[in-house]
């Protein structure tokens, strides 16, 4: 789709499968105008997947007309991209095929609540051909893994429902077999039809996530204080599948007086390991680890305007980044970047007026 608020870009059908992997990326990318200043003045256009290339090479892989679009990505496993928008007749949720461009409209059942995960569904591992999806009556809450069409196929976890700040979380692993569930103080080893493996040794008085694997036995996690001391402020550990104590990766602020929300993610490389911290408003930045716990910010010049960014991953010594304006992401790029900060190139800007990157995920894990 060519226009003046959209970058240039191939076709899906051209995409080098063959060649997709470490290093490539989706974005969601928003052709409506940004910050109109009236109803008279809103603009509202496609909303486009484009597959991105390492050299920024931009392959449109799905498209949705003008109105009917996404407002994020939720997840990618395999081909496969889940997304969430709102229309004027509630919330939908959209697996597409990044191959064919094929879209699916997946039937979550709303359940009145205000506190639950977010989003509410997931893909599973490898493929992303199936859901997880939670799901609560106001007195249990539950995981279940359901095909594209609805049908459940099995109930991965239940718990007593227990409200936003302890509600469940989750990480598929690799091989699709086996999921790392949280709920409250609670972190388990299932296998995908729910029969139990082991618990996993969650820090005294924490409330853990998972949030991705360090390697084939260590998930890394984000954990808070149960009693809220910190506020929601997370300090991320490193979790042995095994049982075993885990380790802490950063450490805690000098005191509890903090309104951030600390470290939420961290990617390994080179010898050093960076940590994705995230504030209020948008504030969110890539910091490298030091010894102690704490965090550095990169130094990124370059960056003028920009409000915020996100790490997607690290690849061969580039980390691709996900950057902002405005409190609520609303205009953003794909770029890449240096382990020291310095900008390498812009892998998908805004063109014309466009809001530009909504939405980004990558294909590359910490491992293997």
């Amino acid at each position: 789709m060519a226009g003046p608020n959209v970058p240039q870009a191939r076709a899906g059908s051209e995409i080098p499968w063959s060649e997709v992997g470490d290093g490539w990326h989706v974005v969601l990318y928003d052709a409506s105008r940004a910050n109109p200043i009236g109803p008279g003045d809103i603009a509202e256009r496609p909303v486009l997947a484009y597959l991105v290339s390492p050299d920024a090479t931009l392959y449109q892989a799905v498209a949705w007309p003008a109105g009917e679009g996404p407002d994020m990505i939720a997840d990618l496993a395999g081909t496969h991209l889940l997304v969430v928008g709102s229309t004027g007749d509630g919330r939908f949720y959209q697996v597409a095929d990044l191959r064919d461009g094929s879209k699916t409209t997946v039937q979550v059942p709303e359940t009145g609540l205000l506190d639950g995960p977010w989003p509410p569904v997931g893909l599973t591992r490898p493929t992303g051909k199936n859901l997880i999806v939670w799901g609560s009556d106001g007195t249990t809450e539950w995981l279940e893994r359901w095909a594209l069409g609805g049908t459940v196929l099995a109930r991965v976890s239940e718990r007593p429902y227990a409200g936003w700040s302890d509600t469940f979380s989750w990480l598929y692993g690799y091989d699709g077999l086996k999921v790392v569930v949280g709920h409250g103080s609670d972190l388990a080893y299932v296998k995908i039809s729910g029969e139990p493996l082991r618990d996993l040794m969650v820090p005294a008085d924490r409330i853990c996530e998972p949030a991705r694997w360090w390697d084939a036995d260590t998930v890394l996690a984000r954990c808070r204080n149960a009693d809220s001391t910190y506020g929601y402020y997370f300090q991320l550990w490193l979790i042995p599948t095994d049982g075993t104590p885990g380790v802490p990766l950063t450490s805690l602020p000098p005191s509890p007086e903090v309104v951030d929300f600390g470290y939420v993610d961290a990617w390994p490389t080179e010898g050093q390991v960076l940590l994705q911290w995230s504030g209020d408003c948008g504030a969110s930045n890539v910091q490298a680890l030091q010894p102690d716990g704490t965090g550095v910010s990169l130094e990124t010049p370059w960056m003028e305007g920009i409000d915020g960014y996100r790490l997607l991953d690290v690849v061969d010594g580039i980390a691709t980044i996900h950057t902002w304006r405005g409190c609520d992401a609303s205009e953003g790029s794909l770029d890449a970047m240096g382990l020291d900060g310095a900008l390498v190139r812009h892998l998908v800007p805004i063109i014309g007026d466009a809001r530009g990157v909504i939405g980004s995920a990558g294909l590359a894990t910490v491992y293997p």
